[in-house]
């Protein structure tokens, strides 16, 4: 967790069994945000919100079929981005070749060899670039059927209940840092605003382990996409919030 006006961490800073988080950097006076909050009830709630998003599975598949529409947008200029990056990069290895002939006929000086470097690293980076986007071609990203993914969040939840060092993992995994907004109000107490983010490919991606059962229905059988498909390259994240009173 995050303090929002500071951007330090915030941690358990007072008590045992009532214990309270806190920004860290308030605790050394470097931050005004003293505003502290009942560890129960920040993991209690925290919790609490994970769950009601893993417990939506169409919510789920419409975010995962909007990523589907993303990369195949993004496939549809590969093919001229490719080129592009091909003509750039002959016309640098050409530049190469020059410098190295310059060079071989002992016409060499300080500030051609310092062009020839810069010449082959603009070659290794646009050679980098035209693997990645090769490789980006061949990839294909389908979301996985409603039944697939109602199964995978159905195992997650198990997981999450059962309150051990997997369902922590778990947590880190599909969730973004969560950033502590302190709220002043006029009528009740200040509050914290906890808004974190849900990794939308990381929920299908992120095996439940052994503890939540090993992928066994049908679903999982007639559906291998984890196998078939790399994650695309982008992200995908949707951002919530809830108060912590």
């Amino acid at each position: 967790m995050t303090c929002a006006a500071c951007g330090g961490g915030i941690a358990q800073v007072s008590g045992k069994s009532g214990a309270y988080y806190g920004g860290l950097a308030a605790a050394k006076r470097a931050c005004d945000n003293r505003l502290l909050v009942r560890r129960s009830l920040v993991e209690r709630l925290v919790l609490g919100a994970v769950r009601d998003r893993l417990s939506d599975a169409t919510e789920v598949k419409r975010i995962l079929a909007k990523v589907e529409e993303a990369v195949e947008a993004q496939r549809s200029d590969l093919p001229e981005t490719i080129r592009l990056k091909e003509a750039e990069l002959a016309s640098e290895e050409r530049r190469v070749a020059n410098f190295v002939e310059f060079v071989g006929e002992g016409r060499g000086s300080r500030a051609l060899g310092q062009a020839l470097l810069a010449a082959e690293r603009r070659v290794e980076e646009l050679s980098e670039d035209l693997r990645g986007l090769r490789s980006t071609r061949e990839k294909v990203f389908r979301a996985p059927p409603i039944e697939w993914i109602r199964e995978r969040l159905d195992q997650l939840q198990g997981v999450l209940v059962r309150n051990t060092t997997r369902s922590a993992l778990l947590l880190r995994q599909v969730l973004g840092p969560i950033r502590l907004e302190p709220v002043a109000v006029d009528i009740g107490r200040p509050h914290y605003r906890a808004v974190t983010a849900i990794d939308t490919l990381a929920l299908i991606e992120t095996e439940p382990g052994s503890e939540g059962g090993e992928p066994g229905s049908n679903s999982l059988r007639w559906w291998r996409w984890r196998e078939s498909n790399p994650r695309p390259r982008m992200t995908s994240r949707v951002f919530y919030g809830r108060s912590l009173r």
